[in-house]
């Protein structure tokens, strides 16, 4: 029983009631009735709430998703000049291991025309032999397997070789190389290539030369791309419109920089600077050139027209790096002084090549490399 006031046996009366007939009184009092009602209207708004926030969240996931669907798909090939079906996969083995070669980052065509030089380290081998240097003649792109002759002497005790970008100096024939020897830590080593293959007379080492990237001759001598400041992943490399890249002249003795603020600084050539994440090759102080895509190593062709690899897309790259994605598309494009952008070549799926690092034209030939991929990709015109 639960004693309740009496509602009608007058006042200060009690009487003893059922529990079931207490509950129901309770429910039909004005009072209850109105908390009742509050306590509905606030689980409606709550609930309502809780929707728009749920529906929310759903929207911008669905928004996010579809957008880096569209940031990170292929998309279709641009029209180029060299065709899918045009183009070869020449594998290429070094001569001292007997082990296919990965990771051609750079080449460089000798002043004769006729011979190339090819620097290649397989980046996904940490715990690899380390890279070379190798020598072959035009005319073996069309040997299976071409011949190649390796450069660089072997190193002993636990020195690890892994060239990077490459540059030949059109006057003296000497080579100079980025040795990127351990993580964190490269030095520029530069000498003549000689009957027995190439040793360096001189070399350079800074803790700036961490992100040393590219080389490249000029007329007051030799000049190195940093495409950072920081040798470590750094937050301020990451803000957008800002860079900390640099060139600088070097000397046996002395880095004097020349050029700073760069966005990725990356290939070389001349005063040409490819500066990846601006999307843009800077011709001078003044003139940045847009590129459909993220430049990397610069070449000239026998026209004195650039020729630059270009990453169509930047995040698919990074991806591909961090093992997320398998291949990253590949573009080639030419610039004639004065001209406008041509695509020599477009493989927005990395199908042929992935992620190519270098393009070079020799006569009428194409040769691309990948710091990633294996051997280079041959395309010439069909007759």
């Amino acid at each position: 029983q639960v004693r309740t006031r009496c509602a009608h046996c007058g006042n200060g009366v009690w009487k003893d009631v059922s529990p079931a007939l207490f509950l129901r009184q309770y429910r039909r009092s004005p009072k209850s009735v109105e908390r009742a009602d509050a306590a509905k209207r606030r689980v409606r708004v709550e609930v309502e709430r809780l929707r728009q926030i749920l529906f929310g969240t759903l929207a911008i996931f669905l928004g996010l998703g579809l957008a880096a669907l569209w940031l990170l798909s292929p998309g279709a090939a641009l029209k180029a000049h060299f065709q899918p079906d045009e183009c070869r996969r020449l594998a290429l083995t070094d001569p001292r291991t007997g082990q296919p070669i990965t990771g051609v980052e750079d080449l460089a065509l000798a002043p004769n025309g006729d011979t190339l030089i090819l620097s290649a380290h397989d980046r996904r081998a940490a715990d690899g032999p380390g890279g070379g240097l190798y020598m072959m003649n035009l005319s073996a792109i069309r040997s299976d397997p071409p011949i190649l002759l390796r450069l660089d002497a072997e190193r002993g005790g636990s020195e690890v070789f892994r060239p990077h970008g490459i540059a030949l100096d059109p006057e003296t024939g000497a080579l100079a190389v980025i040795n990127r020897y351990r993580a964190g830590a490269a030095r520029v080593e530069v000498g003549p290539i000689g009957p027995t293959g190439w040793k360096p007379e001189w070399q350079i080492a800074a803790d700036r030369l961490c992100r040393a990237n590219d080389l490249s001759y000029r007329p007051e001598g030799l000049f190195v791309t940093l495409d950072r400041a920081d040798c470590g992943p750094s937050l301020r490399d990451l803000t957008p419109w800002t860079g900390t890249g640099a060139v600088a002249k070097l000397t046996p003795d002395a880095i004097i920089f020349e050029t700073d603020g760069l966005s990725f600084a990356n290939g070389i050539d001349g005063a040409a600077i490819a500066e990846t994440r601006a999307k843009a090759i800077r011709m001078d102080k003044d003139t940045r050139i847009e590129l459909p895509g993220g430049p990397d190593n610069l070449t000239r062709d026998s026209s004195g027209a650039l020729i630059a690899a270009v990453h169509p897309g930047l995040l698919r790259l990074f991806l591909m790096r961090e093992g997320v994605f398998a291949r990253a598309g590949s573009r080639i494009v030419r610039l004639p002084p004065g001209g406008d952008v041509e695509v020599l070549f477009d493989d927005p799926g990395g199908d042929l090549i992935s992620a190519a690092t270098v393009g070079l034209m020799a006569d009428d030939v194409l040769l691309m490399g990948s710091a990633t991929d294996s051997g280079i990709l041959v395309c010439e015109k069909t007759r």
